[in-house]
Protein backbone atom coordinates (compact mmCIF):
# COMPACT_ATOMS: atom_id res chain seq x y z
CA UNK A 1 0.00 0.00 0.00
CA UNK A 2 1.10 3.73 -0.70
CA UNK A 3 1.93 5.83 1.74
CA UNK A 4 1.61 8.68 -0.41
CA UNK A 5 -1.93 9.62 -1.13
CA UNK A 6 -3.36 11.28 -4.02
CA UNK A 7 -4.63 15.03 -3.22
CA UNK A 8 -8.29 14.19 -4.32
CA UNK A 9 -9.95 12.02 -1.90
CA UNK A 10 -13.34 9.80 -2.40
CA UNK A 11 -15.04 8.74 0.62
CA UNK A 12 -17.97 5.86 -0.33
CA UNK A 13 -19.94 6.62 2.99
CA UNK A 14 -19.75 10.21 5.15
CA UNK A 15 -18.31 10.01 8.25
CA UNK A 16 -17.53 13.19 9.52
CA UNK A 17 -14.03 11.81 11.96
CA UNK A 18 -12.65 11.21 8.40
CA UNK A 19 -13.32 14.21 7.27
CA UNK A 20 -11.93 15.82 10.22
CA UNK A 21 -8.57 13.83 9.93
CA UNK A 22 -7.88 14.28 6.29
CA UNK A 23 -8.56 18.23 7.06
CA UNK A 24 -6.16 18.33 9.51
CA UNK A 25 -3.56 16.37 7.73
CA UNK A 26 -4.06 19.36 4.94
CA UNK A 27 -6.12 17.15 2.85
CA UNK A 28 -8.87 19.68 1.57
CA UNK A 29 -10.31 18.13 -1.78
CA UNK A 30 -12.61 15.63 -0.79
CA UNK A 31 -15.60 14.05 -2.43
CA UNK A 32 -18.65 11.93 -0.84
CA UNK A 33 -20.90 9.38 -2.40
CA UNK A 34 -23.66 8.58 0.59
CA UNK A 35 -27.21 7.04 0.68
CA UNK A 36 -27.77 10.66 2.74
CA UNK A 37 -26.61 13.94 1.29
CA UNK A 38 -24.24 15.02 4.67
CA UNK A 39 -24.81 19.21 4.23
CA UNK A 40 -20.97 19.25 4.71
CA UNK A 41 -19.60 22.34 3.24
CA UNK A 42 -16.02 20.49 3.46
CA UNK A 43 -17.13 18.51 0.95
CA UNK A 44 -18.31 17.48 -2.69
CA UNK A 45 -21.62 15.49 -2.91
CA UNK A 46 -21.40 13.28 -5.55
CA UNK A 47 -24.92 11.55 -5.07
CA UNK A 48 -26.42 7.91 -3.70
CA UNK A 49 -24.67 5.12 -3.91
CA UNK A 50 -28.45 4.26 -4.22
CA UNK A 51 -28.74 5.34 -7.78
CA UNK A 52 -26.19 3.20 -9.50
CA UNK A 53 -24.16 6.19 -10.20
CA UNK A 54 -21.82 5.58 -13.34
CA UNK A 55 -18.38 5.12 -11.90
CA UNK A 56 -16.18 4.00 -14.39
CA UNK A 57 -12.46 2.88 -13.73
CA UNK A 58 -11.38 6.23 -15.41
CA UNK A 59 -13.36 8.17 -12.90
CA UNK A 60 -11.93 6.46 -10.35
CA UNK A 61 -8.41 6.83 -11.34
CA UNK A 62 -8.86 10.46 -10.16
CA UNK A 63 -9.06 9.84 -6.82
CA UNK A 64 -7.53 8.34 -3.86
CA UNK A 65 -10.80 5.93 -2.20
CA UNK A 66 -11.72 5.38 0.98
CA UNK A 67 -14.33 3.13 2.79
CA UNK A 68 -15.24 4.40 5.52
CA UNK A 69 -18.57 2.82 7.12
CA UNK A 70 -17.65 0.88 10.32
CA UNK A 71 -19.73 -1.94 9.87
CA UNK A 72 -17.60 -5.11 7.66
CA UNK A 73 -20.51 -6.54 5.57
CA UNK A 74 -21.39 -2.96 4.50
CA UNK A 75 -17.63 -2.02 3.28
CA UNK A 76 -17.10 -5.12 1.70
CA UNK A 77 -21.00 -4.67 -0.13
CA UNK A 78 -19.09 -1.42 -1.48
CA UNK A 79 -15.89 -2.97 -2.28
CA UNK A 80 -18.22 -5.10 -4.44
CA UNK A 81 -20.63 -2.65 -6.05
CA UNK A 82 -18.09 -0.21 -7.18
CA UNK A 83 -15.69 -3.00 -8.15
CA UNK A 84 -12.60 -1.22 -7.28
CA UNK A 85 -9.23 -3.37 -7.88
CA UNK A 86 -5.71 -3.10 -6.30
CA UNK A 87 -4.73 -1.67 -9.36
CA UNK A 88 -6.35 1.83 -8.13
CA UNK A 89 -5.30 4.23 -4.95
CA UNK A 90 -7.39 3.00 -1.78
CA UNK A 91 -6.47 3.54 1.42
CA UNK A 92 -5.32 5.97 4.06
CA UNK A 93 -2.32 5.79 6.86
CA UNK A 94 -3.13 8.62 9.49
CA UNK A 95 0.10 10.86 9.56
CA UNK A 96 -0.26 10.45 13.64
CA UNK A 97 -0.52 6.65 13.40
CA UNK A 98 2.62 4.68 14.64
CA UNK A 99 3.69 1.91 12.31
CA UNK A 100 6.59 -0.31 12.45
CA UNK A 101 8.52 -0.24 9.80
CA UNK A 102 8.29 -4.90 9.50
CA UNK A 103 4.56 -4.64 9.31
CA UNK A 104 2.45 -5.05 6.11
CA UNK A 105 -0.74 -3.61 5.44
CA UNK A 106 -2.70 -4.28 2.62
CA UNK A 107 -5.10 -2.74 -0.27
CA UNK A 108 -7.80 -0.23 1.06
CA UNK A 109 -6.96 0.24 4.69
CA UNK A 110 -7.57 2.88 6.62
CA UNK A 111 -5.85 3.29 9.98
CA UNK A 112 -6.71 6.83 12.06
CA UNK A 113 -5.20 8.96 14.37
CA UNK A 114 -3.24 7.63 17.23
CA UNK A 115 -3.06 4.05 16.49
CA UNK A 116 -0.09 1.88 17.06
CA UNK A 117 0.94 -1.04 14.69
CA UNK A 118 3.20 -3.43 15.96
CA UNK A 119 6.47 -5.20 14.10
CA UNK A 120 5.49 -7.99 11.87
CA UNK A 121 1.69 -7.33 11.96
CA UNK A 122 -0.33 -7.73 8.78
CA UNK A 123 -3.19 -6.36 8.16
CA UNK A 124 -4.93 -7.71 5.34
CA UNK A 125 -7.15 -5.73 2.85
CA UNK A 126 -9.82 -2.91 3.77
CA UNK A 127 -9.37 -2.89 7.48
CA UNK A 128 -10.38 -0.17 9.85
CA UNK A 129 -8.58 0.74 12.59
CA UNK A 130 -10.53 3.86 14.55
CA UNK A 131 -8.65 6.37 17.03
CA UNK A 132 -5.93 5.09 19.41
CA UNK A 133 -6.67 1.29 18.59
CA UNK A 134 -3.87 -1.18 19.13
CA UNK A 135 -1.94 -3.96 17.32
CA UNK A 136 0.70 -5.30 18.97
CA UNK A 137 3.81 -7.97 17.51
CA UNK A 138 2.67 -10.70 14.79
CA UNK A 139 -1.08 -10.11 15.12
CA UNK A 140 -2.87 -10.90 11.97
CA UNK A 141 -5.86 -8.78 11.27
CA UNK A 142 -8.51 -10.46 8.18
CA UNK A 143 -10.21 -9.10 5.47
CA UNK A 144 -13.05 -6.30 6.31
CA UNK A 145 -12.65 -6.55 9.88
CA UNK A 146 -13.11 -2.96 12.29
CA UNK A 147 -11.30 -2.62 15.16
CA UNK A 148 -13.42 0.11 17.31
CA UNK A 149 -11.36 3.13 19.26
CA UNK A 150 -8.89 2.29 22.06
CA UNK A 151 -9.25 -0.99 21.63
CA UNK A 152 -6.12 -3.69 22.09
CA UNK A 153 -5.13 -6.49 20.17
CA UNK A 154 -1.92 -8.09 22.10
CA UNK A 155 0.65 -10.15 20.71
CA UNK A 156 0.67 -12.87 18.34
CA UNK A 157 -3.66 -13.00 17.78
CA UNK A 158 -5.06 -14.14 14.68
CA UNK A 159 -8.45 -12.57 13.55
CA UNK A 160 -10.31 -13.40 10.96
CA UNK A 161 -12.60 -11.65 8.28
CA UNK A 162 -15.23 -9.31 8.64
CA UNK A 163 -14.84 -9.05 12.82
CA UNK A 164 -15.64 -6.14 14.63
CA UNK A 165 -13.58 -5.74 17.82
CA UNK A 166 -15.77 -3.46 20.14
CA UNK A 167 -13.97 0.18 21.44
CA UNK A 168 -12.03 -0.99 24.31
CA UNK A 169 -11.57 -4.59 24.39
CA UNK A 170 -8.71 -6.40 24.82
CA UNK A 171 -7.94 -9.59 22.82
CA UNK A 172 -5.34 -11.53 25.07
CA UNK A 173 -1.73 -13.07 22.99
CA UNK A 174 -1.97 -16.00 20.68
CA UNK A 175 -5.81 -16.29 20.47
CA UNK A 176 -7.05 -17.37 16.87
CA UNK A 177 -10.28 -15.30 16.37
CA UNK A 178 -12.59 -16.68 13.59
CA UNK A 179 -14.75 -15.13 11.01
CA UNK A 180 -18.16 -12.79 10.95
CA UNK A 181 -17.19 -12.41 14.93
CA UNK A 182 -18.28 -9.71 17.48
CA UNK A 183 -16.62 -8.59 20.48
CA UNK A 184 -18.32 -6.37 22.44
CA UNK A 185 -17.23 -2.98 23.65
CA UNK A 186 -15.35 -3.38 26.90
CA UNK A 187 -14.96 -7.27 26.36
CA UNK A 188 -11.93 -9.07 27.54
CA UNK A 189 -11.14 -12.24 25.39
CA UNK A 190 -8.81 -14.87 27.06
CA UNK A 191 -10.04 -17.87 25.03
CA UNK A 192 -10.26 -18.25 21.15
CA UNK A 193 -13.45 -17.54 19.70
CA UNK A 194 -14.85 -19.93 16.69
CA UNK A 195 -16.52 -18.39 13.57
CA UNK A 196 -20.28 -16.90 13.80
CA UNK A 197 -19.70 -15.82 17.29
CA UNK A 198 -20.57 -13.08 19.77
CA UNK A 199 -18.80 -12.24 22.80
CA UNK A 200 -19.17 -9.69 25.81
CA UNK A 201 -17.78 -9.39 29.41
CA UNK A 202 -15.18 -9.73 31.55
CA UNK A 203 -13.64 -12.47 30.70
CA UNK A 204 -15.79 -12.47 27.38
CA UNK A 205 -18.29 -14.88 26.92
CA UNK A 206 -20.95 -16.06 23.95
CA UNK A 207 -24.07 -14.67 23.64
CA UNK A 208 -24.89 -16.62 20.40
CA UNK A 209 -23.25 -18.52 17.84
Amino acid sequence: MSFLPHSDFLLIGYFAEIVDMLNEEGIINISIVDNLNPYDSRCNYLGSDNKNLPFKTEFFQNYTILFVPDAPATRKNLVAKYEISNKLRSGYISKNALIRYSSEIHHGVVIAHGCHVSSGVLLESYVKLNVNSTIMHDSKIGQYTTVAPCATILGKVNIGRECYIGAGAIILPGLHIGDNVVVGAGAVVTKSIPSHTTVVGVPAKALNK
